[in-house]
């Protein structure tokens, strides 16, 4: 039975890994700290009860931001709209 994912992460190269354990109810892990542009390799393994683990997933290479869409060049001011109150205040922009 698993208790917990160990999900490994780097700098590309040679560099010490930087470890995040998740139970496996969480389902996810949020990795900060890296920059758009850097390249990061991640890796994982399993652990069962009594802590036994399984072997290293492969790793693999990713390059922060590389799946962003590109920002809009600019925004027309007729899909702008700001709305406001007292004690609060929105902005909303269509974007296409």
């Amino acid at each position: 039975m698993l208790t917990s994912y160990q999900i490994e992460h780097r700098y590309a190269g040679p560099n010490a890994w930087t470890v995040e354990t998740v139970p496996v109810s969480m389902g996810r892990v949020t990795i900060t700290g890296y920059l758009t542009g850097e390249e990061v390799e991640i890796r994982m393994l399993a652990l069962a009860v009594g802590g036994t683990p399984s072997a290293y997933s492969p790793t693999v290479s990713i390059l922060v931001g590389e799946d962003d869409p590109a920002a809009p060049s600019s925004i027309d001011n007729e899909a702008l709209r700001a709305e406001g109150g007292v004690g609060h205040a929105a902005l909303a922009a269509i974007i296409i």
